[in-house]
């Protein structure tokens, strides 16, 4: 009977010193689970920071398009009118391109000196 009583006092040390074992594994495992949920934590919020500056960042260049689009329009608006603003535009490219003083007579309805003063002023003079 003794004997029975050392192997039944021998097993339930065997499961106090296994169960110290477990407590401790648990203890350890569960700090493991805190430092993770505190990663993912904070990986949400930065995802969700990222999420809402990319967001702005895409507010932010279709407006930075819009304006592009519409200076672009503006630009052609200005060119335009600058070009019908001067009457002798069509004249002046003429010239740079080197025609005569006859051809601007004829293209443009203008007098001899208008063309010759046209020509002196605007032809280029890379030749």
């Amino acid at each position: 009977m003794n004997d029975v009583i050392l192997v039944g006092i021998g097993l339930f040390v065997l499961n106090c010193i296994f169960l110290t074992w477990l407590l401790v594994r648990h203890h350890k495992l569960k700090k493991k689970l805190l430092t993770l949920q505190d990663v993912v934590n904070t990986l949400n919020r930065d995802m969700v920071g990222l999420c809402t500056a990319s967001v702005t960042v895409d507010q932010r260049l279709t407006d930075v398009d819009d304006a592009v689009t519409e200076l672009f329009e503006k630009l052609a608006e200005v060119e335009q009118l600058s070009q019908a603003s001067q009457p002798y535009y069509g004249a002046i490219q003429q010239a740079h391109n080197g025609a005569s003083a006859e051809d601007l007579m004829q293209q443009f309805n203008m007098s001899r000196d208008e063309a010759v003063l046209l020509i002196r002023l605007h032809r280029n003079r890379t030749s």
